[in-house]
């Protein structure tokens, strides 16, 4: 039987790795999409003119969507499961 402090440092090890792939794969993502943004913004020029997307995406701000969006289908896809 496990005592209640290996229980506990399992549970924190897998947060931690968690948080780890969602880092990982919000950077991966968010530099795939920084380098797809221009041929993105080259398909909807007048949504770029209109000010609904924006004209240039730096990279940390594509790694910041893609973390924000990640951690929401996360949340999405885990409380759907459950019904």
């Amino acid at each position: 039987m496990k005592t209640k402090m290996e229980k506990i440092s399992i549970a924190l090890g897998a947060i931690v790795m968690s948080m780890l792939m969602i880092f990982f794969v919000a950077t991966f993502s968010g530099t795939v999409l920084f380098f797809l943004y221009p041929h993105i913004h080259a398909l909807f020029p007048t949504a770029a003119a209109n000010g609904i997307i924006a004209v240039k995406l730096n990279w940390w701000d594509a790694v910041c969507i893609c973390w924000i969006f990640s951690i929401l289908f996360k949340a999405s896809s885990s409380s759907s499961s459950k019904k």
